[in-house]
């Protein structure tokens, strides 16, 4: 529970947690998350999230986008 508990220290409006990897996978998993922090829990429909970041800074980098925008999802 520390990086939770450092992640409230420092961002103190948090009402979802963002899972990826492995453990996104496991239904119980998931809700153990979910009992445990108190926070609703959002799986990204993108499942290569690491990838899928670094292509978009590449984009960035080469002037295909502007900047990196905050996602609605």
């Amino acid at each position: 529970m520390t990086h939770l508990n450092r992640m409230r220290e420092r961002f103190t409006d948090v009402h979802t947690l963002r899972v990826t990897g492995g453990p996104a996978h496991s239904d119980v998993w998931m809700q153990m998350l979910a009992d445990v922090s108190g926070l609703r829990i959002e799986l990204p429909q993108v499942e290569e999230t690491g990838c899928f970041g670094a292509a978009l800074a590449a984009r960035v980098g080469t002037g295909g986008l502007s900047q990196l925008q905050r996602s609605p999802t």
